[in-house]
């Protein structure tokens, strides 16, 4: 799917492309949760810290933004450098007491010929 979707934990997304996605996500944190982790397969996929308002990753222009601006200080976990949707399965998990809601637009790899 090239939509965004709103999912929730251990949720997985199937890229059945041969190349990495580069994904769109947009966060929304609970009232008083600043701070969270997002896995995926049981791995640290990102962290944001300090974060009060929707805040949108965007991996493929390696930015992340909110209505105050540039919020790229905020990302502080990158394993690689931005999110990125490995071929294959990808379960994203994260708890949901922290989150209001997170949207991932896949942009799903494609199949070289």
């Amino acid at each position: 799917f090239s939509h965004e979707r709103r999912i929730e934990s251990e949720t997985n997304i199937f890229n059945k492309g041969n190349v990495e996605a580069l994904p769109l996500i947009r966060l929304v944190p609970k009232a008083g949760q600043k701070d969270f982790d997002v896995y995926n397969n049981d791995d640290v996929w990102f962290s944001v810290r300090d974060i009060t308002t929707e805040t949108i990753i965007d991996s493929e222009t390696m930015q992340v933004t909110n209505e105050q601006g540039s919020a790229n200080d905020n990302l502080v976990v990158r394993r690689p450098l931005f999110p990125k949707l490995q071929t294959g399965d990808n379960l994203i998990t994260f708890d949901e007491n922290q989150v209001a809601g997170i949207y991932i637009t896949p942009r799903l790899g494609r199949t070289a010929l």
